[in-house]
């Protein structure tokens, strides 16, 4: 997707069923871990009034844990997750992160815009590819996140600036992704990306 000004949106909306429950939708603010830098790395929890929950920390904005009761009521993470930070600092396989400025893979080590050639910093020798926005894409990024919240979900709202020229990319960009879980168990993840010049922009 080439993004020539403004923004691009896109929603995903995941739904689960579960049984009724009594406890009011919250938020908490964690800490969920410290880089090897030091630098601190926050996790929210979401709930909602039917005891399904989300987590989402702030080290790529990923989605570490989708909590849901069963029919007996004991809850139990539904996605792929890793056990702690250390283990997600360490490189993994992407699980639950954004990826950007562009997920999958972009051949011949680059691109063209306009006529202008943009050759991308992290390519593969053997192939000339370059995949997942690079060795310091998205998902290897600090996000800033504050809390958010509506009559029906609670929610984390979490932003990043990727500036012209970072692994290649033309134009600065500004990314927001927002989680929100809804009173009626739905789990929305918006995306929302600003630019200011004609750029390649592709989350996940």
């Amino acid at each position: 997707m080439i993004l020539t000004d403004a923004r691009v949106l896109a929603t995903a909306v995941i739904l689960f069923s579960v049984p009724l429950m009594t406890p009011a939708q919250s938020i908490e603010r964690l800490e969920y871990g410290r880089t090897t830098s030091g630098e601190s790395i926050e996790c929210f929890v979401l709930t909602n009034p039917n005891g399904l929950s989300a987590e989402v920390m702030t080290w790529g904005a990923t989605l570490i844990a989708i909590r849901t009761p069963d029919r007996q009521g004991a809850v139990e993470n539904v996605t792929l997750s890793l056990g702690d930070f250390e283990e997600y600092e360490k490189g993994h396989p992407l699980l639950g992160s954004v990826v950007g400025r562009f997920a999958n893979r972009i051949d011949t080590g680059g691109f063209s815009i306009d006529g202008v050639r943009y050759d991308l910093k992290t390519v593969n020798p053997k192939t000339g590819v370059h995949i997942h926005g690079g060795k310091e894409g998205f998902a290897s990024r600090i996000w800033k996140a504050e809390p958010v919240s509506g009559d029906n979900y609670v929610g984390v709202s979490l932003t990043h600036h990727s500036p012209d020229g970072h692994e290649g990319y033309p134009g600065n960009l500004d990314a927001t992704v927002v989680y929100r879980l809804t009173g009626d168990d739905a789990l929305e993840i918006e995306y929302l990306a600003k630019t200011d010049k004609a750029t390649h922009v592709n989350f996940t």
